[in-house]
């Protein structure tokens, strides 16, 4: 019989007002940003996008209505600029803490430590802040999607930051926090090199644009279409049975693997975008957001 309690095993006390302080580190989130992007960026950035605005612009008076499209342009790369750099301040900084907090875990080096002793598992403090500090960034992102630069995937990424939302309530409550861990960071370490490319366009440099990609694909289907169907799903749809012979009774076991999949279905959308853009921006001669 289907167990509707959402709540998988009931050793481990719970305090759900925990998931109330992403929530609160919000507007400390947004203030970072701001500061960076406000204070510290310019500072790097204004001298070097100078630099392009010169070499692609024609200061000729006959150009006038050319030259005023380019400075708009530019004024749009510079606010995408600053979305890129923060968010790749953000995920290097996320990525290099949880590596740093995995690299002795157990069940980083080998994923059915997920299930040992499961009922009984804790957090501890180290993956607790990690998971507080990426939900609180979701719920961050979910509120700046309406003020950044609008994107074709505005409704893809609306979703994404929606269903991450949702999956950590479910990862909260089941307990499978340290799955969803390895998760994270199999998902984020691509943005780093997403967010590297988009740098390297919006300053003009090509070369480094295209190589970022190349590297941004390859590290893409490494992680997203090799790691995490085998570290995440593989590990939950097969070997947890083998430690959690009732797992498929609970509702929660169902819902999560809706979660697992939905990302599935977004990768594999994301990766025909990702391919055109690629060799869009290989073979033309001009770097394409």
């Amino acid at each position: 019989m289907l167990n509707f309690d959402l709540q998988i095993g009931d050793s481990r006390k719970r305090n759900y007002w925990e998931l109330t302080y992403p929530i609160l580190l919000t507007p400390f989130i947004l203030l970072v940003r701001i500061g960076l992007e406000k204070f510290v960026f310019p500072k790097f950035v204004n001298p070097l996008l100078e630099k392009t605005i010169q070499k692609s612009t024609k200061w000729n008076s006959n150009q006038a209505q050319a030259v005023s499209k380019n400075c708009l342009k530019n004024r749009i790369n510079l606010r995408k600029l600053n979305e890129s750099l923060w968010r790749l301040v953000y995920y290097s900084s996320v990525c290099a803490y949880v590596l740093w907090v995995l690299w002795d875990k157990p069940w980083f080096w080998d994923s059915n430590n997920f299930w040992i002793h499961f009922y009984s598992q804790s957090v501890s403090t180290d993956i607790w802040c990690h998971f507080m500090i990426c939900t609180a960034y979701m719920w961050t992102a979910l509120w700046s999607i309406y003020f950044d630069i609008n994107r074709k995937d505005f409704f893809l990424m609306l979703i994404h930051h929606i269903g991450i939302i949702t999956t950590s309530f479910f990862v909260w409550k089941m307990n499978v926090i340290q799955m969803y861990s390895v998760a994270l960071l199999l998902h984020d370490l691509c943005d780093i090199f997403l967010e590297i490319a988009k740098t390297a366009n919006y300053l003009g440099c090509k070369k480094g644009c295209n190589v970022a990609l190349v590297v941004f694909t390859g590290v893409w289907i490494v992680c997203r279409f090799g790691l995490y169907p085998n570290w995440v799903i593989r590990r939950w749809l097969v070997d947890a049975h083998q430690f959690l012979p009732d797992l498929s009774n609970y509702l929660a076991y169902y819902i999560m693997t809706g979660c697992l999949f939905t990302y599935v279905l977004l990768n594999s959308i994301w990766t025909v975008s990702i391919i055109k853009i690629v060799v869009r921006n290989v073979c033309s001669k001009t770097g394409k957001d």
